[in-house]
């Protein structure tokens, strides 16, 4: 009896499959269909609303051909743009593979990738004929975490120079035993594409040969010693200005001659005093404000009353104070407003009149307290 064939494992079950052109070799629409459909799976020549996957080459992809629009309208969740290589992959493991790593998504994006490390990689060795090349060197940092790259600023109207800087740098070799090298770049105007470069040196050298370069060529510009950047500024406009970090970031070494100092004014010790009681003054302001109010009453002041009474406190007398305006500025509108010919109300008026002065008497009286304390009641 001959002996009978292993069933495959139905690994494509729920796959309904399209290719988006012809894919050459042995890769033939008819083996196509009968490797999926032995797998569980059926080969389609047009996408519809149930394929689950578009088999695709990077060109027809780029391409954007009319099956790889139909597919990408359906959704990556509904249908998944993959590579050859994935159906190789899961035919040879005999599994179906998830199609992450095929996505024709992420093998567009490892290409790019690949091309931006090609242009970094060709930049970096452009710059390095006239700057540093940036793909063997980095901004130096020094152990308090301050990065070796500064911009210096100038604006002088007068001259025409608007919106120029400079940003100064000290490379560090990613290579060790490491290597140094100081360099700036000049930017003539804002949003200048094209800066000019300044590298001394030809080669790296020693931290502290590049270092002192750095310093020299930041009192040029600046007419400040670098060591002094913190407590010097200059008021030329034609030399460039540097801010140095704030808000706490680092600024970088500073000898203590360097070194802001503390405010060598002595803190005032004064302190503002709140009155939570009334003084003397308060109590007898009070008193003569009421004795005023009781004479423009014809009411008989009961000086027994303002000896029991508690004095009043700078809020209440204030208040007292702002009444008796009030009381104040609307009499004299009254008297403003009577008739002339009117005998009785003149009569009236030269009695308010003759009681003011002997009103102002007491009121001077008032701030003699051994006269008040003499009168009978």
């Amino acid at each position: 009896m001959p002996p009978q064939k292993r069933a495959e494992k139905q690994i494509f079950q729920d796959v309904r499959l399209v290719t988006a052109c012809s894919l050459g070799g042995q890769w033939t629409e008819a083996n196509i269909a009968r490797w999926l459909g032995r797998r569980g799976g059926v080969y389609t020549q047009e996408v519809s609303d149930q394929t689950t996957h578009l088999i695709c080459t990077v060109e027809e992809y780029k391409a954007k051909s009319l099956k790889v629009k139909q597919a990408a309208k359906l959704g990556v969740k509904q249908c998944k743009i993959v590579t050859l290589d994935w159906l190789e992959d899961s035919l040879f493991r005999d599994k179906k593979l998830p199609v992450k790593d095929y996505s024709l998504n992420a093998v567009l994006k490892n290409e790019r990738a690949k091309e931006s490390q090609v242009a970094k990689l060709a930049k970096g060795n452009e710059l390095a004929e006239r700057f540093v090349n940036t793909n063997l060197y980095h901004v130096y940092a020094d152990a308090s975490n301050f990065f070796y790259e500064i911009t210096l600023t100038r604006d002088d109207t007068e001259a025409g120079w608007q919106g120029q800087k400079y940003i100064l740098y000290i490379f560090e070799s990613n290579a060790k035993p490491p290597l140094y090298q100081f360099a700036a770049k000049f930017y003539q105007k804002p949003r200048d594409s094209q800066p000019k470069y300044h590298r001394p040196s030809e080669t790296p050298q020693a931290f502290w040969t590049e270092y002192e370069k750095f310093k020299s060529f930041f009192l040029k510009k600046t007419g400040i010693e670098w060591n002094d950047r913190l407590v010097q500024i200059s008021l030329d406009e034609s030399l460039f200005q540097y801010k140095a970090p704030t808000g706490g970031k680092p600024v970088g070494y500073v000898p203590e001659s360097g070194q802001r100092k503390p405010s060598s004014l002595p803190a005032s010790k004064k302190q503002v005093q709140v009155k939570t009681e009334p003084d003397e003054k308060d109590v007898q302001f009070a008193a003569v404000i009421q004795r005023l109010i009781a004479t423009q009453d014809n009411v008989e002041p009961n000086h027994e009353q303002e000896e029991q009474q508690q004095p009043l406190t700078n809020n209440e007398t204030l208040a007292v104070a702002m009444d008796v305006d009030e009381m104040a500025k609307q009499e004299a509108e009254e008297v403003a407003r009577m008739p002339e010919e009117d005998g009785e109300q003149d009569i009236m008026n030269q009695g308010v009149k003759q009681e003011g002065p002997n009103s102002e008497a007491k009121i001077k009286q008032e701030h003699h307290p051994s006269a008040t304390a003499s009168e009978a009641p």
